[in-house]
């Protein structure tokens, strides 16, 4: 019977479609996301001449996606690091869009990230589906607060992307035919039909229309077929009506597969140079590279096998969806970022350490007394603020909200504990004691090596109107905080750490120092704020060195004497 097995694997092979040949042009993926790639990744994508565009956005529901930082300056990086063959798109951030200065801020925000890279910019889903104005009405793309941004953008020369509103099956009861059936029954915040509260598809696209209209000199890119995936002649008449339109086919194949072959073959033939080649491909953890890097490598066979095999385009149309219109729709992928020259991580210790005053200065300081208050904004609450440290790593917090609690952190060199109305009293392991530790180290300028043992240089960022030089830094048991430099002044900005909480949630948090002023000749940021997903407090203090502290303040209550 082998005989007959073989005979049906080749008739079934003969039967097969033959598969087209790998373009000889280079392909470019104007619609992914990545973060920090290892080498195999990079040499994957010489292989298969492949460039792609890295596609930041702004999300509100998603951790890590929620604000512009550290997105940015991580894709900022990454393009630096491939010489732009990972270029990227900065986010739209409509937070604050009904405050007097959003727009110049948001301006200045842009303009920052199209002098370190940016060749595009993502306007997201959240703007028309979740955010809200100040009177609770949902916000449409064309909101005349976004006006003077989307100009500023256009006189860039700057390319818009957008993905506005969903697959009109949002809007449907979930049907297990649809192509989008298991996002829609995974993330139901997105479908709509379980929404009805929110504005209609039709709504959101003639938002869209409109800003197109008002904005003819803006170039824009509507992702997924501009959400009008489910007929190519919607997409159609929105190419016919305005010319400063295209559209990319980013996880849009399926939606395509599903309409009349000839139907769609003739819509990519008559708007050859308004579709752009893209696949929405992720990948945020790199946990299994190989894996990862096939997933790609099979996506990237399975879509041009669609479209040369599938669909038999011509070779110039082909060139055009796979390579050319990208360079016109997107003009700055034609000219490769160079990498930019960044410090080493010894460099930014030296500069920070000189920016403090130097070692001998900082060794004459043994103990610092601080004291003043904080504002908690996620509660419009104020309370008062002590804080007491001594060399080389004892420290204690107090936060006092009179009529209500005090909440005390402290480390006595070996012991972490805290104190409050939630849990009591507690002595703090695993990580809680390890985060606590770090927290502690009174001369930090002195002693990051030692911290941290392993030290890289990210790339560069901004935090608020600085820039900054951002270092990866890991600790030896594995933990990992991201330290924000001034380029300016070599000062310490921020620490983005991981807290775990007492319920054992953790999440990324940032400390940002700010208002520096000298005392006794030190610099010393006389303001700290503190973010976390769940809470924000801002400390305004007066700073004081070589106060009198006794070590027993350090200790858990009941070893005091």
């Amino acid at each position: 019977m082998l005989w007959l097995a073989r005979s049906i694997a080749v008739l079934l092979a003969l039967a097969a479609p033959a598969k087209a040949q790998a373009p000889a042009f280079e392909r470019i993926d104007a619609h992914a996301h990545v973060a920090p790639p290892p080498p195999a990744f990079l040499e994957m994508m010489d292989r298969l001449k492949v460039r792609l565009l890295n596609v930041t956005l702004v999300d509100p529901l998603a951790p890590g996606f929620d604000k512009p930082e550290p997105q940015s300056t991580m894709a900022a990086g990454i393009s630096a690091k491939s010489a732009g063959r990972i270029a990227w798109a900065a986010p739209f951030d409509p937070a604050g869009f009904e405050s007097a200065a959003w727009a110049e801020t948001e301006k200045r925000r842009l303009a920052a990230d199209f002098a370190r890279g940016a060749v595009a910019v993502k306007m997201y889903k959240n703007i028309g589906l979740h955010l809200k104005s100040g009177e609770g009405n949902f916000v449409l793309p064309d909101h005349p607060a976004f006006a003077p941004v989307l100009d500023a953008i256009a006189a860039g020369g700057v390319t818009l992307f957008t993905h506005l509103a969903e697959p009109r099956s949002s809007w449907l009861p979930l049907d297990p035919a649809d192509p989008h059936h298991g996002y829609y029954k995974a993330n139901t915040d997105w479908h709509m039909f379980q929404h009805p509260e929110r504005p209609r598809w039709e709504s959101i696209i003639a938002a869209r229309d409109r800003v197109l209209a008002a904005h003819p000199k803006l170039r824009i890119v509507g992702c997924h077929l501009g959400s009008m995936e489910h007929d190519v002649d919607e997409v159609a008449r929105r190419l016919d009506r305005y010319p400063n339109f295209a559209v990319d086919t980013a996880a849009r194949l399926t939606d395509l597969k599903r309409q009349p072959r000839d139907k769609v073959r003739a819509f990519m033939i008559r708007y050859q140079d308004r579709v752009l080649w893209g696949t929405d491909a992720m990948e945020l953890k790199w946990n299994n590279p190989p894996g990862a890097i096939a997933r790609w490598e099979a996506a990237y066979q399975r879509e041009w096998q669609f479209f040369a095999r599938d669909l038999a385009l011509p070779q110039p149309v082909l060139r055009k969806i796979f390579h050319d219109n990208a360079l016109r729709w997107i003009p700055g992928l034609a000219a490769p970022a160079a990498p930019q020259a960044l410090p080493t991580p010894d460099q930014v210790l030296a500069r920070y350490l000189n920016a403090m005053g130097g070692e001998a200065a900082l060794r004459k300081i043994t103990t610092r007394g601080a004291a003043g208050s904080i504002f908690v904004s996620t509660y419009g609450a104020y309370g008062e603020y002590r804080e007491v440290e001594k060399a080389p790593r004892s420290f204690r917090r107090t936060f006092r909200f009179p009529g209500y609690a005090s909440l005390d952190r402290a480390f006595d060199g070996l012991r972490a504990w805290e104190e409050g109305p939630d849990h009591g009293f507690e002595l703090l392991s695993g990580p809680r004691l390890t985060e606590v530790r770090r927290q502690a180290e009174f001369h930090l300028p002195l002693n990051l090596r030692g911290l941290y043992p392993r030290l890289t240089v990210m790339g560069r960022g901004r935090i608020d109107e600085f820039d900054a030089i951002i270092l990866d830094a890991r600790t030896e048991s594995g933990e990992t905080d991201q330290l924000w430099f001034d380029n300016s002044t070599g000062l310490l900005l921020a620490i983005d750490s991981t807290e775990t909480f007492a319920n054992g949630v953790a999440q990324r948090v940032r400390y940002q120092f700010e208002d520096y002023r000298k005392v006794d000749g030190v610099p010393v940021p006389h303001q700290i704020r503190y973010e976390s997903p769940r809470l924000i407090w801002v400390v305004t203090r007066q700073v004081a060195f070589n106060v009198p502290v006794e070590d027993s303040v350090f200790q858990p209550p009941e070893q005091k004497d």
